[in-house]
Order: C-alpha cells, then structure tokens, then sequence
C-alpha cells in the first residue's frame, strides 16, 4: 500500500470539494443572506459531492505522473505541515466552527473584529493556514497533478479571499 498514493488521492478529491463549499458560500452570499443557512448548506453539501465526485471519476488525470519518494520534498512537506498544525491551534482557539464555516457572515450578523493572537499579525490567518497546509501536504504526496490541485486551490484562495 502505497501511502504516499493515498495522502495524494485524498487531496485531490478533498481540495475540489473544499473549492465547491467556499465558492457555493462566497460566490452567492447575497443570495444566502436572504434564503438562510440551511439551503446555503444544502447547495454547498451539493456542489461539495458533485466536485468530489468529479474528482474521484478523473482523480487519475489528477493525480498526474508519481514524481517518486524523495526526502527532498517529503522533510519540508512534514515540516510544513507541522507548522500548520501547531498555528492552527491559535487559530481555532479564536474561532468558533459556526464562524470558521461562515454562519454568522450568512446570517449576517454583526461580528466583532478580532484583532487577538494569530490576527494581530495576519488578517485572515485561516487561508494562510490552509495554504501552508496545501504546500504541506503536496511535497509530501510529490505527484504532479496534485501539486497542480494544489496550486489551483491556493490560486482560488487568493481570489475568493
């Protein structure tokens, strides 16, 4: 069993699907203000299954040509994401998981700016968390088009942010 093989294909199919919710949410919030939280939801449990089901339907064209075990990219890649998970513990300790997945925005109500820990240092820390995250997991799993899922998710990132 190639682990490896396997840390790649859940990327591939998770990293869609996590593009699929935040476009769904972002992309239409103004509809989902006035709608409310459960069809935003509802839309985004859809178009999160479509796009993970897209992705296991194509994931070998996804998944790209295996660049092969290196500890060149698999040390870094651990070391990045360590580093992702020791911030997102700060991270979470300032958000609570309605406000991580955006409830309050779609209800929106007025929320307090938080301007403690990780957010005195970044405004958004959270996507800067997922993209140290994606970088992480993507040297680690070294197959192409995963790397290029990857890209495309912090590319997507960027813009949605």
């Amino acid at each position: 069993m190639d682990v490896r093989l396997i840390l790649a294909t859940f990327v591939t199919l998770v990293l869609p699907a996590v593009m699929a919710f935040w476009i769904t949410i972002h992309g239409c919030l103004n509809l989902w203000r006035k709608a409310g939280v459960i069809p935003a939801y509802s839309a985004a449990a859809l178009t999160m299954t479509i796009a993970a089901w897209l992705a296991w339907h194509w994931r070998e064209l996804l998944l790209g040509p295996d660049l092969g075990f290196s500890w060149l990219t698999v040390i870094p890649g651990v070391l990045i994401y360590a580093v992702f998970i020791w911030l997102s513990k700060s991270v979470r300790a300032h958000l609570s998981l309605s406000t991580f997945a955006g409830v309050p925005e779609i209800k929106n109500n007025s929320q307090c700016l938080i301007t403690e820990g990780p957010y005195t240092v970044v405004r958004h820390p959270r996507y800067t968390l997922v993209i140290v995250g994606i970088i992480g997991w993507c040297l680690v799993c070294n197959f192409l088009g995963t790397s290029l899922v990857g890209v495309a998710a912090i590319l997507g990132f960027y813009f949605i942010a």
